[in-house]
């Protein structure tokens, strides 16, 4: 398995990826990305989500980058607090979903279910 992805639907048509996480074997290599395109079309086209929302650690630079290029805006920051002691940094990102990611896509339906794995052998990658 490279990774998982979860994610759910809201009912004023807003999508939530919830988690996405890729092997660190794995990364570096368009999983991620492919995995969250696929996700958007998914919500999109299934779903008829008109917005994506998504989260990550403020010191995520790689998810970071990764979202805004796909066009992810940043909506607010907010502080988590775990057990009283710890708090981290959540960044939240929205995405409204326009008819430019009709042609973003790779082959093959390596997302069924609400909770996804991602297998190697599914992704096809389409040279656009």
């Amino acid at each position: 398995m490279v990774g998982f992805a979860i994610y759910i639907v809201i009912d004023n048509g807003i999508g939530e990826i919830d988690a996405i996480m890729i092997d660190q074997h794995y990364q570096g290599r368009g999983y991620g990305r492919s995995a969250v395109i696929d996700l958007i079309n998914l919500l999109k086209d299934e779903y008829q989500c008109k917005e994506v929302r998504l989260s990550h650690r403020k010191k995520n630079d790689i998810a970071s980058k990764l979202y805004e290029s796909l066009g992810f805006e940043i909506i607010c920051r907010i502080v988590q607090l775990f057990l009283e002691y710890f708090q981290s940094w959540i960044i939240l990102l929205t995405l409204l979903i326009s008819e430019r990611y009709i042609n973003l896509s790779c082959e093959g339906d390596s997302f069924e279910a609400r909770n996804h794995c991602v297998d190697e052998r599914n992704f096809k990658f389409r040279k656009d």
